[in-house]
Parts: structure tokens; C-alpha cells; sequence
């Protein structure tokens, strides 16, 4: 397990090209991620081509499932909880980066499947704001909720400010901890949801309004629910809002 650094390093090896060493291929590539082994304090690094052949690796274990039909009659509960809310998709403009139907999209697909008869669907309520200002700045959280952001801020979420948005926002980082604490119930549970891992303490980014994931883990240990959390974050790009919002608690591990 490592802590992603998100800074420079100072004794990575030299190069005469403006690229780090690939800890995976070896050659001096563009480096995508960067973090601190913490079993030996080796600095990892690892290039965009190794990054995206890891992804794919991961892709191929998943899809390597034939049938999910003896998954479910060896489950106990026969039952996969999936958290969803028809408010999660957002109006964004037709050649923007994001797509604001994905959630909708994603969850369609799911109703699809021959499975979808043994998923139990819950809808999250929003936010309650007590659990919000442990992982959120409340002046932050009356910016959002007063639609009161600045052009600036609005720049660095890079996504068209509306009414939906902000309503999802408060929704969507509710549907995690809905599906952490089903999953400690049942053993698991998915989200069609969240990921929102760019939301700092007190500003937003990336697409990203509020942190979920620091939301959710903050939240189950402050009410009981666990002594530590885990983030195992698989996004080809760091999750600095994560980092940044737990690093002052010595139970939450972010890899």
C-alpha cells in the first residue's frame, strides 16, 4: 500500500530528458503517479503507458466473469444493494468533457441485466449538514447551498453552475455513506455514484463538489461504524481532495 505524494521528489534518478524513470518499464517517461511505498519508503513512479496497461489488467479480471448466476445463488442474502437516485444527472452542454447523463446511462444498463433481479435499489436522502462540515468547510458548504460560489471557483469545478448540480451534489455524497454502511450489513454494496475524490476541504474541483469519499469515511468512524478506512482509489488521476481532507486522520489510509 502507498500514500500518493501529489509533489516532486527530489532524488528521483537523472535523466537528460524532462521525463522520471518508470518504475514498471524502466524507460524515462511522462509519469502519472507518483507515491511512497511505505513498506520499504521507495518512490514508486509510474508512466502513462504502464498506468493504463495496469487499468486494462484490471479490466480483464473483471470481464473474465462468464455468468453471475452462480455468484448469486452461492450469496448469502441473495441480494446486491445498489444505491442510485434519478437526480444524479446533470445539464452540461453537448461537447463538454463530462457526461451528464452517465449516471442514468450506467444505471439503464444495469436494468438490463439478466442479474438485475437480484439488486435491491435504495435512494439516499440529502446531506445532513452536521455530517457535511466534518469533511467540508462550512463556510464552503453556504457558498454551494447560496449559490454563491465565484467565476473562479465555478473554473476549477469546470462544470455549468445550476440548481441540479447543486441538489446531487448534496445527494451523491449521501449515496456512499448509504452504500458503505449496507455493505457492512450485507458485505457488499455498490453506488452508481460519487468518485468525487478532486473536492478539497474547501473548495471544489475537477468536477467535483463535495468528497464523498472523505465524507463516507470520516463519517463511519465519528458515528461508530468502523475504527479505520481504506480508500483504495483505482482513477487514472490522484485524489488529492481525498488527501488533503484526511490527512488529519491517522485511521483513514488513502492508496
Amino acid at each position: 500500500m502507498g500514500w500518493w505524494t501529489g509533489k516532486e521528489e527530489e532524488n528521483l534518478e537523472e535523466s537528460s530528458l524532462p521525463y522520471y524513470k518508470c518504475s514498471d518499464c524502466g524507460d524515462y517517461k511522462e509519469v502519472s503517479k507518483k507515491y511512497i511505498n511505505k513498506l520499504n519508503d521507495e518512490l514508486i513512479t509510474i508512466c502513462y503507458d504502464c498506468g493504463k496497461k495496469r487499468y486494462i489488467e484490471s479490466l480483464m479480471v473483471v470481464s473474465s466473469i462468464e455468468s453471475f448466476d452462480d455468484f448469486w445463488k452461492a450469496w448469502p442474502l441473495n441480494k446486491l444493494n445498489i444505491t442510485y437516485h434519478p437526480d444524479y444527472d446533470i445539464p452540461v452542454p453537448e461537447n463538454h468533457r463530462f457526461v451528464g447523463s452517465k449516471f442514468s446511462d450506467l444505471f439503464n444498463y444495469l436494468q438490463k441485466q439478466s442479474y438485475f433481479s437480484h439488486c435491491k435499489i435504495t435512494q439516499p436522502q440529502k446531506a445532513n449538514e452536521v455530517r457535511l462540515q466534518r469533511s467540508q468547510s462550512s463556510y464552503y458548504i453556504n457558498k454551494v447551498k447560496e449559490d454563491n460560489l465565484s467565476k473562479e471557483e465555478i473554473r476549477k469545478i469546470n462544470l455549468p453552475w445550476s440548481n441540479r448540480l447543486k441538489e446531487r451534489s448534496f445527494l451523491a455524497i449521501e449515496g456512499t455513506l448509504n452504500a458503505a454502511k449496507l455493505a457492512l450489513q450485507t458485505g457488499i454494496a455498490c453506488h452508481v455514484g460519487g468518485g468525487t475524490h478532486h473536492a478539497h476541504h474547501s473548495h471544489g474541483y475537477g468536477f467535483c463538489i463535495f468528497n464523498d469519499l472523505a465524507y463516507t469515511a470520516i463519517n463511519l468512524i465519528e458515528e461508530g461504524y468502523v475504527k479505520s478506512v481504506l480508500i483504495l482509489d483505482l482513477d487514472v488521476h490522484q485524489g488529492d481532495g481525498t488527501i488533503d481532507i484526511c490527512q488529519n486522520y491517522p485511521s483513514i489510509y488513502t492508496c
